[in-house]
This record gives structure tokens, C-alpha cells and sequence, in this order.
């Protein structure tokens, strides 16, 4: 796979969050539907985590295990900074924040992926598109009460530039230096499974219930686990 097909394919996939704001007929944070776009992100994000921890694991455990425990780590020292975790009331610009903070360890799944395997990196790239459209749907519920529609469009789309730039610095690393994919593959797992967690799934059990999440968090990971394991 060539450089700018890492960097097509990131692209698209942050586009992708645009469609949230258009698809999104949301009343604010706390809308039921907000819950539920917010749990098929999720469980996106943890059925992507599945196949690149695996991968990692057989590329190497240690690397995989320290790269997976340092993007941890990393991840809630940025929440703890930015005050993303603080109180219910988030502004457009920290929820702005929030969703750019998501996009960095996705493109950097994406670019390791492509990396590792073309096919792989295809599935995760459309793994993200779609994911992408719920992050943009529950992004819509900050943005579109404040801003006009197509503003939140773009907004939301262009939070997503970490993901294009990390996608094609990771690609570029595990090119050059393939001792580095185990750690890479493990922070970007570690990343995911961080941020579904810790941020993603406790949002949509706030306002759409436990046991409506549990439902569309399983059902999307096990679709996304079992594609990636094939």
C-alpha cells in the first residue's frame, strides 16, 4: 500500500464525521439518541482493539503490553489537562477538544494497519467512516444548537485532522523501523480500549441506559471482531 492511499483513505474516513451533523435531527447532550451513536462508537473502537492487540501480542508481547500501557496512560494525562472527564456541562470548543483527542490514536490504528496488512487496513479504515458518523452525530449535539448546520458540518469533519496526520506518520514509522509495530499495534489498541472506557461509554450510559448501550456495544463489537479476524 502506498503513502497516499494511507492518506485517501484517512481522509475519507474523517469526511465521514461531517455526515453526523446532516444525519442528526438531535435536541442536545442529553438526547437518547446522543447515548446510542456514542455506543456504536464504542463498540467500534473495541472491536478494532481485538485484532490490533493480536497482532501486536504475536508480534511482540512485551512491545505490545509497554506501547498499550503507555498510550493509557498518555490518554488520561490529556483528559486530566483538557478537563474532559469534568462535570456534564462541556462547550463546543472542549467537546471540539475531545473528539480531536479520539481522531490521533485512530489515524495512528489506521496507518499501522495499512502497515501490517493492505486488507486490514481497508477494514479499518471503513471501520472508522462509519464510527466516525456516530462520533459526528453525538459531536452535532454540542455544535448544531450554537452554529449553523453546514458549520457544524465542517466542524466536525476538521476535528478529525489528527486522524489524517497521525494515520500517515504511523504508516511512515512502521515502514521505516518494523521493529516498532508491536509497540505502535499496542498503543493503538490500548488507545481505543482507553477511550471507549473512559469516555464513550459512560456519556451513553448517562443518558440511554445500561442495558440499551450493553446491546449496541456487543452487537458492534462482535461485528468488527469478527471481520477483523478474518
Amino acid at each position: 500500500m502506498t503513502l497516499n492511499t494511507v492518506a485517501l483513505y484517512a481522509a475519507l474516513a474523517a469526511a465521514a464525521a461531517g455526515l453526523g451533523p446532516i444525519l442528526s435531527r438531535v435536541q442536545g447532550p442529553e438526547d437518547r439518541f446522543v447515548g446510542l451513536a456514542n455506543a456504536l462508537a464504542a463498540g467500534m473502537m473495541l472491536g478494532l482493539a481485538y485484532p490490533l492487540m493480536r497482532d501486536g501480542l504475536d508480534a511482540g508481547t512485551v512491545s505490545a503490553t509497554i506501547g498499550a500501557s503507555a498510550a493509557v496512560v498518555a490518554l488520561f494525562l490529556v483528559h486530566v489537562w483538557f478537563e474532559l472527564d469534568g462535570g456534564e456541562a462541556i462547550s463546543p470548543v472542549r467537546a471540539l477538544i475531545g473528539a480531536s483527542v479520539h481522531s490521533a490514536p485512530e489515524g495512528l490504528a489506521l496507518g499501522v494497519a495499512c502497515a501490517v496488512d493492505a486488507r486490514f487496513g481497508a477494514v479499518v479504515a471503513l471501520t472508522l467512516a462509519l464510527h466516525n458518523v456516530g462520533e459526528g452525530i453525538a459531536l452535532s449535539s454540542y455544535l448544531v444548537q450554537r452554529e449553523k448546520r453546514l458549520r457544524a458540518v465542517a466542524a466536525a469533519a476538521l476535528s478529525n485532522l489528527p486522524q489524517i496526520a497521525l494515520a500517515i506518520a504511523g504508516f511512515v514509522l512502521a515502514e521505516a523501523r518494523p521493529e516498532l509495530r508491536p509497540a505502535l499495534l499496542g498503543g493503538a489498541a490500548g488507545s481505543l480500549i482507553y477511550l471507549s472506557l473512559a469516555d464513550l461509554l459512560p456519556s451513553g450510559y448517562h443518558v440511554a441506559g445500561r442495558q440499551a448501550i450493553s446491546v449496541v456495544v456487543i452487537a458492534a463489537t462482535s461485528m468488527v471482531a469478527f471481520v477483523g479476524a478474518l
